[in-house]
């Protein structure tokens, strides 16, 4: 829908949401609300895309610190809101061990020390 809606506000702007001078709207209110009805999209809120935006990265699993960094949370817990989302990021870090870890035969070979 942004996509193409940008070049009809000003198709030389940098900017997604620029008003007709190029420069960047300053109140998003109205224009949201005139794309999301232009669009017949209901009940959807601009902060709908900052969560879409989180969940996809971690559905693509992005670091959940990663993730953290780029949505401007101060802390991690914030971000953990949506570590649901990559129930295979477990699955996925102890295959990595397999791959590239230590042998396990020459690990269980080394002396271990007396207590």
């Amino acid at each position: 829908m942004f996509v193409t809606w940008k070049p009809l506000a000003h198709p030389d702007s940098v900017y997604v949401f620029a008003g007709e001078s190029g420069e960047p709207i300053q109140c998003m209110k109205k224009s949201f609300a005139t794309v999301l009805k232009a669009a017949r999209i209901e009940s959807y809120r601009w902060h709908d895309m900052r969560h879409t935006f989180a969940s996809w990265l971690v559905q693509s699993g992005v670091d959940l610190n990663i993730v953290r960094e780029l949505l401007g949370h101060a802390s991690l817990a914030m971000t953990m809101r949506y570590a649901h989302l990559a129930p295979n990021n477990k699955l996925r870090a102890v295959s990595a061990l397999q791959l590239s870890g230590p042998n396990i035969a020459q690990v269980a070979s080394i002396p271990r020390l007396a207590a």
